[in-house]
């Protein structure tokens, strides 16, 4: 019962994300201009380095919230689960 919600609390990889994007500015420069982009974001251009980081700090933002619902929501389950029947 609690595998899928171990499947769709995937935290770690959103944390991750956040961080990469905020980096990027950082080694993009340092990759080969096929192999620099995150996701679909290309980083060869200015324009990709810029939405790559407005889009770090916006899942850096948005990370301790999300983090934060999903384990209300993984609190709640338990409960149900653990309930007396």
């Amino acid at each position: 019962m609690v595998l899928p919600l171990g499947i769709i609390n995937l935290t770690v990889t959103g944390w991750a994300r956040a961080l990469a994007s905020l980096a990027a500015p950082a080694y993009a420069w340092a990759l080969p201009a096929d192999a620099a982009h995150i996701g679909s974001l290309q980083l060869v251009t200015p324009l990709g380095v810029i939405v790559t980081t407005v889009v770090g700090v916006a899942l850096t933002l948005a990370m301790p919230v999300v983090v934060r619902s999903l384990g209300r929501v993984d609190t709640a389950v338990a409960r149900c689960l653990l309930r007396a029947s």
